[in-house]
């Protein structure tokens, strides 16, 4: 696990676990969330994260401005209820503003423009991945409880597999063309 304190973030490998400030963490225009989170589910999910701690790490990327450099600010693409949650206790003065939030990045963007891949409809593929990355332990928890939540490696392999499924970006790319 990396902690970031620098002021503009590093190159970091995606699939790497870091510690982020709260007050970094951004939300993502590429959030395939398309209804905003209530109020009352957000009190609810500070109410849990206060009890139980957060149980899955919200997934970042890097911010980056028109240049292409990194601001220093991370985006988050999976994990907006959390962050909003986490912002909710700073209110509350119940954890601190650059409270660390142990993440997890996916540079999902760079991955797929490395292979020469189009998002013709990114809300869309934002929609896909979050299904391929969190899909089967959200389910596993769901059905079978707190027993059922993998350990951090076994989600580090699951995400890992998730982004280099083959003939991942032809399906993302006819999915965005159907719709």
């Amino acid at each position: 696990m990396t902690h970031i304190e620098t002021q503009i973030a590093p190159e970091i490998a995606s699939g790497t676990e870091i510690e982020i400030p709260l007050n970094k963490l951004k939300t993502s225009p590429k959030n395939a969330r398309k209804v905003p989170h209530t109020q009352a589910a957000i009190e609810a999910l500070a109410a849990s994260i206060g009890a139980k701690k957060m149980l899955q790490k919200p997934v970042v990327e890097p911010e980056r401005d028109a240049d292409g450099t990194t601001t220093g600010h991370w985006l988050v693409t999976i994990g907006e209820g959390r962050r909003l949650a986490l912002r909710l206790l700073a209110q509350r003065k119940q954890i601190r503003k650059t409270h660390p939030v142990l993440c997890m990045v996916v540079a999902y963007g760079e991955a797929l423009a490395k292979r020469g891949g189009k998002v013709v409809d990114p809300r869309a593929a934002a929609s896909h991945f979050n299904w391929l990355v969190m899909g089967e332990p959200v389910s596993s928890a769901m059905l079978l409880g707190d027993e059922a939540i993998p350990e951090p490696a076994a989600l580090r392999r699951h995400a890992a597999d998730a982004v280099r499924l083959p003939g991942g970006l032809r399906t993302l790319q006819l999915n965005s063309q159907m719709n």
